[in-house]
């Protein structure tokens, strides 16, 4: 069976022309790479060289990935596999970088969290549906077997999809006019703080995540080591793609072997969720031999991509050293804080202090409704759930 990360070992960078997502298909019946960041905010022709990105900042960042959100709601709320996971991945990109708004309103934050998780449960399941197409295809003769596993994960995916419609009522124009207006308490007090130190201080705390969580997680298969290692990579890649869009790494490359490592890490996950989920059915008595077969072609299939993981461990804890290094190249060579402070203060009270006819209300308000056009003169309100 081919994985999701085969593709990527010698797969080139995008073309600078592409300005949106460019989805790079693994294999046939597995995920998507989402190369939006890439192509749109880095605009670098290849992975394989070292690119002046784009400069921006982490609300510029945020605004960017809602806007791609914006444009998959349509494919979301059809039930589009990779709109989902589109949409998903633009979450957790604009989740990285929210931290470092520090205007940004918490209910603009909570509202967000809450439509990644929505948006995680279904494709989960996507990949699970994938993943048992792709293993019909490699050992037909269990055929039997997967039929009874999709004949459950399909009812599950409906149920999954009807509440992820009914959940995402709201569009995310609401969460875009929240982060272009912010919060006033929230600018005022983050007049002493620097997101340029914060994505530093992130990246570093990150990559040292990583290299624990690589060591822990070895050569021989545990499934929770495992997936801890892969949701540490996957935060320092969204930290590495937040520090390249700022202009505060260069070196593109790294994010490509941190895919590659999570992406594996990923199908290692998928395959052990899908043997737990057969040995839970309930298959008839005479296809207990396709359960076996089937169990032993899925347990191949993890001591391979687990083999395919333990070759790149070693490049990944490389990928992070490089990262670090920098990092800290790139703080020794930034203006001091003193004289960015005496520089800063004066211009950030100012915008604080507003023009004298605007308003002074620090509350967002966001409509369970579709918000009105850009002219409307209302606010917006924004209730949230869970």
């Amino acid at each position: 069976m081919l994985t999701r990360c085969d593709s990527l070992d010698n797969a080139p960078g995008p073309p600078a022309a592409q300005s949106v997502s460019r989805r790079e298909p693994c294999a046939a019946g597995d995920r998507y790479i989402c190369n939006a960041l890439v192509a749109h905010a880095l605009q670098r022709p290849d992975a394989g060289k070292t690119h002046m990105p784009q400069p921006s900042n982490p609300r510029q960042f945020v605004l960017t990935q809602l806007h791609q959100l914006h444009s998959f709601w349509p494919g979301i709320h059809d039930g589009d596999v990779e709109s989902v996971h589109d949409a998903r991945v633009a979450t957790r990109r604009a989740r990285a970088a929210l931290p470092f708004v520090f205007d940004a309103p918490e209910a603009a934050i909570k509202e967000l969290r809450r439509i990644g998780r929505a948006l995680g449960r279904v494709r989960e399941l996507d990949v699970t549906d994938l993943l048992l197409t792709s293993l019909e295809q490699k050992a037909p003769d269990t055929a039997a077997a997967i039929a009874v596993l999709r004949h459950d994960l399909r009812a599950r995916l409906n149920r999954e999809r009807r509440r992820m419609i009914k959940a995402l009522d709201r569009h995310p124009r609401t969460i875009i006019r929240a982060i272009e207006k912010g919060d006033r308490v929230g600018r005022l007090s983050s007049l002493w703080k620097s997101w340029r130190q914060g994505v530093r201080d992130g990246v570093r705390r990150h990559a040292a995540d990583v290299r624990d969580a690589i060591e822990r997680a070895t050569a021989v298969y545990m499934p929770n080591r495992s997936h801890a290692a892969r949701i540490e990579i996957k935060k320092l890649r969204y930290a590495v793609e937040l520090a390249i869009a700022t202009g505060l790494l260069r070196h593109t490359e790294v994010v490509d072997q941190f895919k590659k490592a999570q992406d594996r890490l990923g199908v290692l996950h998928d395959l052990h969720v899908l043997s737990v989920a057969l040995d839970e059915s309930e298959l008839p008595d005479h296809q207990s031999a396709q359960r076996l077969a089937l169990a032993s072609v899925i347990n191949a299939e993890l001591a391979r991509v687990q083999a395919k993981y333990a070759r790149t461990r070693a490049d990944v804890i490389a990928a992070c050293d490089a990262c670090v290094r920098e990092i800290d190249a790139s703080a020794a060579d930034g203006p001091g804080l003193a004289a960015a402070a005496l520089v800063a203060v004066p211009v950030l009270a100012a915008w604080y202090i507003g023009a004298p006819g605007e308003e002074r209300s620090t509350q967002v308000r966001v409509p369970d409704t579709d918000v009105p056009g850009p002219d409307a003169a209302s606010d917006v309100a924004f209730a949230t759930r869970g």
